[in-house]
């Protein structure tokens, strides 16, 4: 329920064209309600011209216009929003490294904000850097980038953020850290990029799939003969109106789903929705959940067993029986879901925590960097983060919590990763120099996997928008071919 009621809220929002214009406006272009009302009538005028193809009276074309002059604003909005985000990702990475080179020559943030600082003077964020240099000077380098990174939140900036916070606080050799962090940078510009071309052939699929769809809808209708007159059948008129503002609702959500920040973080799910999931999953009793669904789904079983030996008839009696299975089995269902669910997120979030770690581990001991990890730690890890430590706490040169580390998961990245700290932290094998650099490595190599994966299950479910119209006119060609039989049918009786 809470779902349907922020999807209306964001529906509503996107026909609020006062605020849609003030966000364009924020977003640094000039745009006015004038702007908004010639592109309005635009639309108007070419959602007019397919009423008339459609045959369609004065009525049913008004609804026609009407739900296109309702989306319009949303879809400017997006079109904004997608057009400043690809400035504004350009600006963040070329921030990033900028920084980087900077902080690397003289191992200041302030010095370095001031050098890069030119770079950007038309960029969107060089308002943003001047209230953090101003910020810095007035109320030191934590809080001032802690309120810029909350602006972006963007985890590769944190990132980069913190390990400058430690690095200029302890100092020591970073140059080979902030070398794997350029590179690091570098394929996440790649990536990104190549995620973007992605979309966009997608955004191409599915419109091209929405025109061709109600355009075949259009010709049925003109190809059908004209003596029957389907055109005029007011169920046809009805479905080819319902077929349109299905059309431009599947579009509008493709254009929203397409806008979404290049930026921001990965996270797919609400802080929580995952505490409520993790919480599941760490008091979850198989007999408990099997008690719950034998008692749910017994009364259904027994009825289904009446309704087969008193009716008599096997497809009420089939739907009682799949029913009280599907009762039975749903908690279970649900619990392997939500595993699912934790399982990606910690996918998603795990590298980022792990190069944090990795920069406090260069200047703190394993354990404290560990402590200090927790408050920046994304909130799916800051349970089992809490875990460990208390645990290092009570037995400091024990493996074990280290090993214990998210074990419910069965996860082999996140286990190899720990063993590391744990080498690191007893002092075993290499120095623990290059253990961090391989551990840096690694994270790399995660977050480009962490990143691809969630990239690509971001394009899988565009699959089904790239499908939607293809169902959405073949149902309407089937309303239309149904009509025209009876329609026939009924003619032809008349002749005999």
């Amino acid at each position: 329920m809470k779902k349907q009621n922020s999807n209306m809220l964001r529906l509503l929002r996107s026909f609020n064209y006062k605020r849609i214009i003030n966000d364009i406006n924020g977003l640094g272009y000039r745009y006015t309600l004038k702007n908004l009302i010639v592109t309005m009538a635009i639309y108007a005028v070419v959602t007019a011209l397919v009423a008339i193809a459609l045959n369609l009276d004065i009525a049913f074309s008004i609804l026609m216009i009407a739900a296109t002059v309702l989306f319009i604003p949303g879809l400017v909005h997006n079109a904004y929003k997608r057009k400043y985000d690809k400035i504004l990702f350009s600006d963040v990475s070329q921030y990033i490294e900028q920084m980087l080179y900077s902080f690397k020559n003289n191992r200041k943030i302030y010095k370095s904000l001031q050098d890069i600082m030119p770079l950007f003077e038309t960029s969107p964020i060089y308002a943003d850097l001047e209230e953090l240099s101003e910020n810095i000077l007035a109320e030191g380098n934590e809080a001032a980038i802690k309120y810029f990174d909350a602006k972006y939140s963007c985890n590769k900036i944190t990132t980069v953020h913190g390990f400058f916070l430690e690095s200029e606080k302890i100092g020591g050799d970073i140059d080979e850290t902030i070398n794997l962090l350029i590179d690091d940078n570098a394929a996440w510009k790649e990536r990104t990029e190549g995620f973007r071309k992605d979309r966009n052939k997608w955004r191409t699929s599915i419109i091209g799939a929405i025109i061709i769809s109600f355009a075949l809808c259009i010709l049925m209708e003109k190809m059908l003969p004209a003596e029957v007159g389907i055109i005029e059948n007011v169920l046809v008129r009805i479905t080819s109106v319902i077929v349109y503002v299905a059309e431009i609702m599947l579009y509008s959500i493709m254009d929203r789903r397409l806008s979404v920040s290049m930026i921001g973080n990965s996270a797919s799910r609400s802080e929580r929705q995952i505490i409520r999931y993790y919480e599941d999953f760490m008091s979850h009793d198989k007999t408990k959940i099997l008690k719950k669904s034998l008692k749910t789904s017994l009364p259904i079983l027994i009825i289904a067993i009446a309704v087969t030996f008193i009716l008599k008839n096997t497809f009420v009696s089939i739907a009682a029986f799949v029913l009280a299975a599907l009762v039975f089995f749903r908690p279970m269902i649900s619990y392997r879901s939500h595993v699912r669910i934790l399982k990606e997120e910690i996918r998603i979030q795990f590298p980022s925590w792990l190069m944090s770690m990795a920069m406090l581990a260069q200047s703190n001991s394993i354990q404290v960097a560990l402590y200090k990890s927790i408050f920046c730690a994304p909130v799916v890890l800051k349970p089992e983060l809490t875990t460990l430590c208390n645990a290092l706490t009570d037995d400091p040169d024990s493996a074990r919590p280290y090993h214990n580390f998210m074990k419910g998961f069965d996860m082999p990245d996140i286990t190899a990763s720990m063993k590391m700290f744990y080498a690191i932290s007893s002092g075993a094998g290499a120095d623990a120099k290059k253990q961090i650099s391989d551990i840096i490595k690694r994270t790399n190599m995660m977050v480009d996997k962490a990143e691809r994966h969630a990239n690509d299950n971001f394009i899988a479910g565009l699959y089904s928008l790239f499908l939607a119209p293809q169902v959405v006119g073949g149902a309407k060609l089937m309303v239309d071919m149904v009509v025209f039989l009876v329609m026939f049918a009924g003619s032809a009786a008349t002749l005999y």
